[in-house]
């Protein structure tokens, strides 16, 4: 996903790297990288700004679009239920 934002505007592109990576570190590397998190006002924010990305992003023909809108919809609900949010890939 990260690869086919430089087809968005910068704050789309700041926007979906945020929400993918960009968290508070947890631990150690582990792999990829390592755990983070982002805590309950900056999963409100993202929430916010991530359904305008998304619709850009898919409006560009992105090749994730479906990823994107579920990042979306996970974001939306985080924020409605004030979670938290941890992001690490495995």
């Amino acid at each position: 996903v990260l690869y086919e934002l430089d087809r968005c505007s910068p704050e789309v592109t700041d926007v979906c790297t945020r929400s993918l990576s960009s968290g508070i570190t947890l631990g150690p590397d582990l792999g990829y990288a390592p755990a983070e998190y982002h805590d309950t006002e900056v999963v409100a924010e993202l929430a916010s700004a991530v359904p305008d990305a998304v619709a850009e992003y898919e409006s560009l023909g992105g090749t994730f679009a479906r990823e994107m809108a579920y990042l979306r919809d996970y974001y939306v609900d985080a924020a409605q239920r004030r979670y938290a949010m941890l992001l690490y890939l495995a």
